[in-house]
């Protein structure tokens, strides 16, 4: 399990450094997506409750999930940003099927 969540971090700081030199022309679901991100930051920062932060967390991780989506669908057919979320995917895929995880839905 370790070892797909490293696997997984890894690809998504590549995605993180591919997103940077993406042109700034958003559609408005990015734009929504963005402004909600910035809602739950601002919220997060007044919790001191563990279970809070660990949902707000969620919220933004599933947030910032949908917005890479968004971008590497609009992007070229054979981009890395497409490579990088299909081998995410995957990744998170195999790990959910692992015989050594147990997932509980949040």
């Amino acid at each position: 399990y370790a070892d797909y969540q490293n696997q997984i971090a890894q690809i998504d700081k590549q995605i993180q450094s591919l997103i940077k030199d993406m042109p700034e022309t958003h559609s408005a679901d990015i734009t929504s997506i963005e402004n909600k991100i910035l809602k739950y930051a601002s919220e997060l920062q007044g919790t001191n409750s563990y279970s809070k932060i660990q949902e707000y967390k969620a919220k933004l991780d599933e947030l910032a999930y949908k917005k890479i989506t968004i971008l590497a669908n609009s992007s070229p057919e054979n981009s890395a940003i497409r490579d990088l979320l299909s081998q995410r995917e995957e990744l998170v895929r195999l790990s959910k099927t692992s015989e050594n995880t147990i997932w509980t839905e949040v």
